[in-house]
């Protein structure tokens, strides 16, 4: 296969793949968002002793956008350079990695606006 077509197809994503990029992305800054909006509530604190060290040292955001391009990163180019049958399974990494964010994002509104 010639440069020129390895580029296109490197390019063209299926609807499997965006869907499982988009979900990761949306999770993360889903989590950002809510859990931003939570703290600044008198009455809740972050649970997680490793994400509050990141936050008071300002490292979350570039934390997690390391995390969340790593992830795809390193799914897109399995998919692309692996050739083993079932290897859109590996799908399921940015899958997990975004729905558990998203039910991180859930869970940190339904707190905030318990109170």
């Amino acid at each position: 296969m010639s440069i020129r077509a390895d580029l296109v197809e490197a390019s063209s994503l299926k609807a499997p793949e965006k869907v499982a990029y988009v979900t990761a992305l949306l999770g993360m800054l889903g989590d950002q968002f809510s859990t931003r909006l939570g703290l600044s509530h008198p009455m809740i604190c972050e649970a997680n002793a490793n994400t509050a060290w990141l936050i008071s040292n300002s490292l979350w955001l570039p934390f997690d956008l390391l995390v969340s391009v790593s992830c795809i990163a390193f799914t897109a180019l399995f998919l692309r350079h692996c050739r083993a049958e079932g290897r859109w399974a590996i799908l399921g990494f940015p899958l997990l990695l975004g729905g558990t964010r998203l039910l991180s994002t859930l869970m940190n509104l339904l707190l905030y606006f318990s109170f």
